[in-house]
């Protein structure tokens, strides 16, 4: 009698004593009764209900979410670890100024890159449900129409996070080129001073002169924009400073967008190009490549033309791996 699956099956071993045991034909019956039961558990191709072994190797898989908006992640039945990528947005770049001819002036500066967080841990220190939020990329500050006006800045973007557990900074925003003085780069997500030096930092901008080249990326930041040109008091335009790269991704150049990674990778992208600038109208920067990058600064312009916008930082994305 065979009882698996109910239970295991207690083998016989002939020993010694042949005479103790059941016979030898018995004993092949009773394995061919065993193997058929085992295979009737395992199903055909395999196959069977949740309860069978077949089903149970094929729950042993992995579950992959990818957010590109904000929504609501459910944790997976028998989940044991979960591991992942949390990305924030970029920042955008600021505008550039339309002044007076002989002003010297500077283009709008980049965004900084938005921070990358990599996780791996036990799915119990994650709830039933997590509320995940993919961090709003800001509004690059608009070009300028009016005589005389300084540039915009950007609005800043929010950070990406799932829950309270990780959370991924924004790139820091751009600011809007100025008559006569120059303006600092959005901020690395990582929080860390404006630097040339710092990872993901957005390009500055300087009075008569071109826009700084945004910092590249790394594992924990995607790439920096660069900022704007400015018109110097001759006057005579300059171009704008090209975007960070990062993870095999180009930055933008002059007024062109970051490279973008594919879509879903989880990878961060390359900054956006500063527009140039010059005695017609300025130039807008370009968008941050996909995922996290800063967008570029505007270019400056003189009186009577049209600034150049700032560009879109690029956008954030959660990617949460469930081991089962």
């Amino acid at each position: 009698m065979v009882n698996y699956p109910g239970s295991f099956d207690a083998m016989p071993d002939p020993g010694a004593n042949l005479s103790t045991v059941p016979t030898h034909s018995t004993i092949h019956n009773t394995i061919n009764d065993v193997i058929e039961a085992i295979e009737q558990e395992l199903g055909v191709n395999p196959s069977g209900t949740a309860a069978t072994v077949a089903a149970r190797f094929a729950a042993i898989t992995s579950d992959v979410q990818v957010f590109t908006s904000s929504g609501t992640w459910t944790k997976p039945d028998g989940a044991l670890s979960v591991r992942g990528v949390v990305i924030a947005p970029g920042g955008s770049g600021g505008s550039g100024p339309r002044q007076a001819s002989g002003a010297s002036t500077s283009g709008g500066s980049a965004g900084g890159g938005g921070e990358l967080v990599f996780f791996s841990f036990a799915a119990s220190l994650l709830s039933a449900s997590e509320t995940i939020t993919v961090g709003t990329v800001g509004t690059p500050g608009p070009s300028i129409a009016v005589n005389s006006t300084n540039g915009t800045n950007a609005t800043a973007s929010t950070n990406s996070s799932i829950g309270t557990k990780v959370v991924a900074r924004a790139g820091g925003l751009g600011l809007g080129g100025l008559n006569g003085a120059g303006v600092a780069g959005g901020a690395s997500g990582q929080g860390l001073a404006v630097s040339t030096s710092v990872a993901g930092s957005g390009g500055g901008s300087t009075a008569a002169a071109g826009g700084t080249a945004g910092s590249p990326g790394n594992t924990t930041v995607a790439a920096g924009g660069g900022a704007g040109g400015g018109i110097t008091g001759a006057p005579a335009g300059t171009v704008g400073g090209t975007g960070g790269s990062t993870g095999g991704a180009t930055g933008g150049a002059t007024g062109a967008a970051g490279g973008a990674q594919t879509a879903s990778s989880g990878l961060p992208g390359a900054g956006g190009g500063g527009g140039s600038s010059g005695v017609g109208a300025g130039q807008a920067g370009g968008a941050g490549g996909i995922y996290g990058a800063g967008g570029g600064g505007g270019g400056a312009a003189l009186n009577g033309q049209v600034s150049g916008a700032g560009g879109a930082g690029g956008a954030g994305i959660v990617i949460i791996i469930t081991e089962r």
